[in-house]
């Protein structure tokens, strides 16, 4: 059986579907719409949980501490832990409350950190 007349039996030959530059920079551009709203949402739902965050953390009671050689900002906010507050949490609260600038602790250095409840 010729193959011409068997397609030409089927109705009308298909043609290759052409997708015009249109639609590709439609398609383009709606994905990058839809990429740039996720991305503000995620945003604002980050900077919504740091703003409560650090509210929270601004009224936690302080007490002052004498740094004593070894310890680090880290290790004061795990020995001071607060329900509800992860270390890292704690360790800029101590970092902000006290406006340290390096990491690096001196012996004899007083410090404002979490009073323990």
């Amino acid at each position: 059986m010729n193959s011409r007349v068997a397609r030409r039996g089927h109705g009308k030959e298909q043609q290759p579907q052409v997708t015009s530059r249109l639609d590709i920079v439609t398609v383009i551009v709606c994905t990058l719409l839809v990429a740039a709203g996720l991305f503000g949402a995620l945003l604002a739902s980050n900077a919504s949980i740091e703003a409560r965050v650090n509210s929270a953390l601004s009224s936690l009671p302080a007490q002052e501490v004498v740094v004593e050689s070894g310890d680090s900002v880290w290790g004061l906010a795990s020995q001071h832990q607060v329900d509800g507050y992860s270390t890292a949490e704690l360790a800029q609260w101590i970092t902000a409350k006290n406006s340290l600038t390096t990491s690096n602790l001196q012996p004899g250095q007083i410090l404002l950190v979490p009073a323990s409840r």
